[in-house]
């Protein structure tokens, strides 16, 4: 599983990750999307992301089970962790102000899938992400 981390800004980057993925070729993993965003943002990157592989991209619904060769995206305004296969959306700590839902998954991707985690952070600022990155490599990951 992968998981991919960026700020707001950053469909330019989700845009370059899948178009190097040749078309017609699928990976034989699941790709999960975690941006931050605004609670009251509405978000099309479900239909951007899809114009630009051949994957099943789908804006997550608690509690799904994760499949090979679909992409996943976080709905705004919350958090997300994977447990026991399958896709958890929890309502964040703080509604607004300083959230850090990239660390978030990250750090359950390292507790449950251990070294068949990948965690990818094309594009953002601070440090979102980086703690959870660091768990995934200490849990053998990449």
């Amino acid at each position: 599983m992968v998981g991919i981390g960026a700020s707001a800004g950053g469909l330019a980057a989700f845009e370059a990750f899948f178009s190097g993925i040749p078309g017609g070729s699928l990976p034989g993993m699941a790709f999960v999307l975690v941006r931050h965003l605004a609670p009251d943002h509405e978000s099309l990157l479900t239909e951007l992301v899809g114009r630009y592989t051949d994957l099943e991209v789908l804006e997550v619904v608690d509690g799904v089970r994760v499949r090979p060769d679909c992409a996943y995206v976080i709905p705004p305004g919350q958090d997300l962790v994977y447990r026991e296969g399958r896709l958890r959306l929890q309502d964040p700590p703080e509604a607004r102000g300083h959230r850090l839902p990239v660390g978030v998954f990250f750090r359950s991707l390292a507790e449950e899938r251990k070294d068949r985690a990948i965690c990818v952070v094309p594009s953002g600022t601070g440090s979102d992400g980086t703690q959870g990155v660091k768990a995934v490599k200490a849990a053998g990951g990449w």
